[in-house]
């Protein structure tokens, strides 16, 4: 799939969990979250893609069966209104509107009807679902793999995600791998940019 195809600036950018609880020193801390919050601050500096969305997980106190156990071990989490917030950086952005915040109850983002129904326009009009965040291993990898059973073409920002460690995150990206050049590809932010630069030019 070549740029012209792409249709450069109708993307979905997914800025999975950028939550205060994956920072270094907290319950979930992922290695390389600054680098992530570089990359993805980046992106927003340079109004990447068309539409940019910052989810959050909060677990749903109703959760049933495999959840309600979720919710047991993780209470002191799922309590602390702190761990759960979006981290400071960002919070410009969602308040001036340029990026929507959108609250999810499972790992992946695609569980919310309405971002499956806008990433199904998304990719009807040519666009791409571009995904960062965190956590690769789990929320990252979930919404990837609903993406791309909605027939959704992907594409992973590899130093804009953080997973729990280097040597899980590599495993992500060998199982994404697999699924490359067809349903997803695996670039960097500047490569992302590069292309969006030169799709504004033709």
């Amino acid at each position: 799939m070549g740029v012209k195809d792409m249709e450069i600036g109708k993307d979905m950018l997914l800025l999975i969990d950028m939550q205060r609880v994956y920072l270094p020193g907290k319950p979930w801390g992922c290695a390389g979250i600054e680098r992530a919050v570089e990359r993805i601050r980046l992106l927003l500096d340079r109004r990447a893609g068309g539409r940019l969305i910052f989810t959050r997980f909060l677990a749903d106190p109703a959760g049933e069966n495999v959840w309600a156990r979720y919710n047991s071990v993780n209470s002191e989490i799922n309590e602390d209104a702190s761990l759960n917030a979006v981290l400071p950086e960002f919070l410009p952005y969602i308040k001036s509107g340029e990026a929507e915040l959108v609250d999810k109850t499972a790992y992946s983002c695609f569980s919310v009807g309405r971002l499956r129904e806008e990433a199904t326009e998304c990719t009807r009009a040519g666009g791409s679902i571009v995904l960062a965040g965190v956590v690769a291993e789990c929320c990252v990898l979930s919404t990837f793999f609903q993406a791309v059973d909605m027939g959704c073409h992907l594409i992973y920002l590899r130093d804009a995600v953080a997973g729990i460690s280097e040597e899980t995150e590599r495993a992500v990206l060998a199982v994404i791998e697999g699924l490359c050049p067809l349903h997803a590809e695996i670039l960097t932010t500047e490569e992302y940019l590069a292309r969006q630069t030169l799709g504004a030019a033709i």
